[in-house]
C-alpha cells in the first residue's frame, strides 16, 4: 500500500521539498566554511580486513578477537564490547544499542550512511537486527553531539558499513561454516561467494540461525527466548574506468517465531528489504572521494500473542472454552524509507581539508492495533481498533560539513556543523480523530530546523602521548512514539504511553576530553564526557487519562522536563608482557540524573571486560572475564529495581589448518563457565542471561 502512497505524496508536497532544498542551498556556503572530521571519541571495528581502528591503536588481531568473541557472534555481541556501548535486552534477539546512557531516537543508526527505521512501537526491531557480521565490513561509533554526519543527534551515531566486492585481478573465493550452541540447542550456518576481475566484481553472503529457548544459570528454561532468521546480501560493483565506479546492493533479512521474554507479545515475522545504487569517483581535480547514493528500504513487523497466556483469564470449567486469554491483539507495523546522499572532500591549502555531505530521506510509517475481546460476562464484543503509530511521513533534508586544520605539527583543530529541515505530516483521518479527544489538532505540517555545531583540539606534545578535548551542541527530532504514539504499553513500568504532538526538541550541550599514552608493549586511553540535555523527553504520569488496556497500571504522556545531566567515561588498556601473551581490558561507566536529582532510567552501572590471550602461529587460547557493579541508583517511577553485581568467565580456543587452497578453521569455547545465574541492569524483567554454553564452529575457506 505504501508504494502507491509515495507517488501522490511526493507530488502533493513538492513545495515542502523545494523549501528543504532552498534552505540547504542557502546554508551550504556558510557550512563549508566551518567543516571538519568528527572530533568525538569513536570506535571503528573492521571485520572483513581483520583491521580495527579504535581509540587505542593497538595490535589488530588481538582487538578483533576481543570484539568478535566467536565466528558467529552477532552484531549485538560485538557492539556491547565497544567503549561506552551497552545493550538494552528484552529477549535473546535484537538488542537495542545504548551509547553512554543515550538510546532510541537519541542515537542515529544507519547502514552505509543510509537511514533506516524499525517498524515496531516496542522497539523489538532496532536497525542493528537486520544485519549479520557476514555482510558487515565495519562498525563505526561516534559518541555525543559530534555523531551528526548522519543527522542531528544528542547521543551519537552507529553506522554499519556493508561488505563490498573487490575489483582487481580475476579471482573466485568461497567460504562456508556451521556452528552449534548447547545453551539453546541452536544452530548457525553461513556461506559467501566472491567473483571478480578488473572491471566487475560480485559478492553474495547468506546466514541462517535457529535457536530454541535457552537455559539460564539456574538451569531453568527462560521462556519465549527462541528465534529463527535468514539473512542474505548481494553486492555488485562495476568500473566503467578507474575513476567511475558503480555499485548495486540488495539486502534481505527475515526473522520469524521470535520470542521476547520481558514483553507480553512475541514476533510472528519481521521482514526487511534494502536496495541501493551508488556512484563513486575516487579522484578529481578539486573534489576527491566523491560519492552519490540513492536507496530504498522497507520494514514489516508483526507482533504476535497467539502463544501467550494472559494475566486476565476466564473462569474455568466453562464447556468448550479453550482460550483463556481475555484479549487478543494484532499489531502490525510498516516503515518505508527512500533517500539519497552526496558527499566528497577537498583540500584547502597544505594544512586544511573540508568534507561535505548533502542528504535527504522520506520515511513513511504506520502501526495498527486491533483488540479482540474474549469476555464471558460480555460475549460478542466487537473488535477495537487504533493506530498506535498514525499513518505519517517525515521528510528530512540536511547539509553537513567538517573542517580540519593542522595548525602546527603537534596541534590540530577540527570543526563540524549541520543543519536539517524536517517536515512531518500525519495523513490519517483516524489519527486526527484519536488526538482530537485530547484537544490536539494534528491535521497540519510539523516543521523543525535542528542544528548542531562541534569544535575540538588535538595536541600531541611527545611521541606516545596525545590529548584532545571538545565542545558540542546539537538538537534532535522527537520520534514517532514521542510525538504521535497512541496508548503504547511499556512492559517495564506497566504504563500506557501517549505521544505529545507539541513536544519540543531535545537540546544537548556537551564537553569531553581524552588522553592517550603508549610505549612498547603498553597502551592506555581514558576518556570522559558530560552532557547537559535541555528539554529532555521523559514519560510523566497523567492521572486524568485512564489506561486503554487491562494490563496497564496507568497512563504516561511524553513531556519535556527541564533538563537532564549524563556523565560517561571509559578506560581501555593493553599490555603485552611477552610476545605470545596479550592482555586487554575495557571499563565503562555512566551516571545520569534529572534536574531534580532523580535517577534517569536505564543507566548501566560500572562494567569491565578483560581478556588474556595466548597466540602461537595458528593456535589461540583466550580467557575472558566480565565484571559488573551493582546498580542501586534506580528510577522507581520507571519500574526499575536494584540489580546485584556479578562476574562471569569464558574460555575460547581456535585452530587454523591450511591444506593447499583449502583453509579449515575450528573454534570452540565455554561461555559462563560456572553457570552463573545473573542479569544486567538493562535487561528488562531481570530474566537470567544464558547459563553455561558450549559452542563449536567450523569454517571452510577456498
Amino acid at each position: 500500500m505504501y508504494c502507491f502512497l509515495m507517488i501522490p505524496i511526493w507530488t502533493l508536497h513538492f513545495e515542502m521539498i523545494k523549501l528543504n532544498w532552498t534552505i540547504l542551498l542557502f546554508c551550504l556556503p556558510a557550512l563549508l566554511a566551518a567543516q571538519q572530521e568528527s572530533f568525538t571519541i569513536f570506535d571503528t571495528v573492521q571485520l572483513e580486513e581483520i583491521r580495527i581502528a579504535t581509540s587505542v591503536p593497538i595490535n589488530e588481531r588481538t582487538i578483533l578477537d576481543f570484539h568478535q568473541s566467536g565466528n558467529f557472534s552477532s552484531i549485538d555481541r560485538i557492539a556491547e564490547r565497544l567503549d561506552g556501548v551497552m545493550m538494552i535486552r528484552r529477549g535473546a534477539y535484537a538488542m537495542d544499542p545504548q551509547l553512554h546512557g543515550f538510546a532510541a531516537g537519541q542515537v542515529n543508526v544507519s547502514i552505509d550512511g543510509m537511514r533506516m527505521f524499525g517498524a515496531c512501537t516496542d522497539r523489538m526491531d532496532p536497525v542493528t537486527s537486520y544485519l549479520e557480521p557476514d555482510n558487515l565490513r565495519s562498525l563505526t561509533i561516534v559518541h555525543g553531539t559530534g555523531g551528526n554526519a548522519f543527522g542531528n543527534t544528542v547521543g551519537g551515531s552507529f553506522n554499519m558499513m556493508l561488505k563490498e566486492p573487490v575489483l582487481g585481478k580475476e579471482n573466485i573465493a568461497f567460504s562456508a561454516g556451521t556452528g552449534y550452541e548447547s545453551v539453546s540447542n541452536g544452530s548457525n550456518s553461513r556461506a559467501s561467494l566472491e567473483i571478480g576481475n578488473e572491471k566487475w566484481a560480485l559478492r553474495s553472503s547468506g546466514t541462517y540461525r535457529k535457536h530454541n529457548s535457552y537455559r539460564g544459570g539456574d538451569g531453568e528454561i527462560v521462556p519465549f527466548s527462541q528465534f529463527s532468521k535468514v539473512n542474505f546480501h548481494t553486492s555488485v560493483k562495476y568500473a566503467a574506468d578507474e575513476n567511475n565506479i558503480f555499485r548495486v546492493d540488495f539486502l534481505l533479512d527475515d526473522a520469524y517465531d521470535v520470542g521476547y521474554t520481558a514483553l507480553p507479545m512475541d514476533v510472528g515475522e519481521a521482514k526487511a528489504r534494502m536496495y541501493s545504487l551508488e556512484y563513486s569517483r575516487p579522484f578529481g581535480e578539486k573534489i576527491k572521494n566523491l560519492k552519490a547514493r540513492v536507496y530504498y528500504n522497507s520494514v514489516f513487523h508483526l507482533m504476535d500473542d497467539s502463544q501467550r497466556d494472559s494475566t486476565f483469564v476466564l473462569d474455568g470449567g466453562i464447556p468448550g472454552n479453550t482460550d483463556t486469554v481475555y484479549m487478543r491483539m494484532d499489531m502490525p507495523g510498516w516503515s518505508n524509507t527512500m533517500g539519497f546522499y552526496l558527499n566528497g572532500e577537498t583540500d584547502l591549502g597544505s594544512r586544511g581539508k573540508i568534507y561535505f555531505k548533502v542528504d535527504d530521506y522520506l520515511n513513511f510509517s504506520r502501526a495498527d492495533m486491533t483488540m479482540y475481546m474474549n469476555s464471558v460476562s460480555n460475549p460478542g464484543e466487537p473488535p477495537m481498533y487504533a493506530e498506535t503509530w498514525p499513518e505519517q511521513y517525515r521528510n528530512v533534508a540536511g547539509v553537513f560539513g567538517r573542517y580540519t586544520l593542522q595548525i602546527h605539527k603537534d596541534w590540530k583543530l577540527e570543526l563540524n556543523a549541520r543543519i536539517d529541515h524536517s517536515v512531518t505530516r500525519v495523513i490519517s483521518e483516524t489519527a486526527w480523530r484519536q488526538f482530537e479527544i485530547f484537544g490536539y489538532d494534528i491535521n497540519r505540517y510539523y516543521q523543525e530546523l535542528p542544528v548542531s555545531i562541534n569544535s575540538s583540539i588535538k595536541w600531541r606534545p611527545w611521541e606516545g602521548i596525545g590529548w584532545e578535548a571538545g565542545l558540542g551542541y546539537s538538537e534532535r527530532l522527537a520520534t514517532n512514539s514521542e510525538q504521535f504514539g497512541f496508548f503504547l504499553y511499556n512492559a517495564l513500568d506497566g504504563y500506557d504511553y501517549l505521544g505529545n504532538p507539541d513536544i519540543a526538541m531535545e537540546r544537548s550541550a556537551e564537553i569531553w576530553t581524552k588522553f592517550r599514552f603508549s610505549k612498547p608493549g603498553f597502551r592506555a586511553s581514558i576518556d570522559a564526557r558530560y552532557s547537559h540535555v535541555k528539554d529532555y523527553i521523559l514519560g510523566v504520569t497523567d492521572p486524568d487519562i485512564p489506561p486503554l488496556n487491562l494490563y496497564a497500571a496507568g497512563l504516561k504522556t511524553y513531556q519535556n522536563i527541564d533538563y537532564a545531566r549524563i556523565f560517561g567515561m571509559g578506560l581501555q588498556l593493553q599490555w603485552m608482557p611477552v610476545r605470545p601473551l596479550s592482555v586487554y581490558s575495557i571499563t565503562k561507566y555512566t551516571h545520569g540524573r534529572t534536574f531534580n536529582e532523580e535517577a534517569l532510567p536505564l543507566i548501566p552501572p560500572l562494567k569491565n571486560i578483560s581478556i588474556l590471550r595466548y597466540q602461537v602461529k595458528n593456535f589461540s587460547l583466550q580467557a575472558e572475564a566480565e565484571f559488573s557493579a551493582a546498580q542501586n541508583r534506580i528510577s522507581e517511577p520507571f519500574g526499575e529495581i536494584p540489580t546485584p553485581g556479578f562476574s562471569v568467565y569464558h574460555m575460547r580456543a581456535s585452530w587454523m589448518l591450511s591444506l593447499t587452497a583449502l583453509q579449515i578453521e575450528l573454534s570452540t569455547g565455554i561461555e559462563n563457565i560456572f553457570n552463573k545465574a545473573y542479569s544486567e541492569h538493562l535487561d528488562w524483567g531481570n530474566y537470567f542471561r544464558p547459563g553455561r554454553n558450549i559452542y563449536l564452529n567450523l569454517n571452510l575457506l577456498l
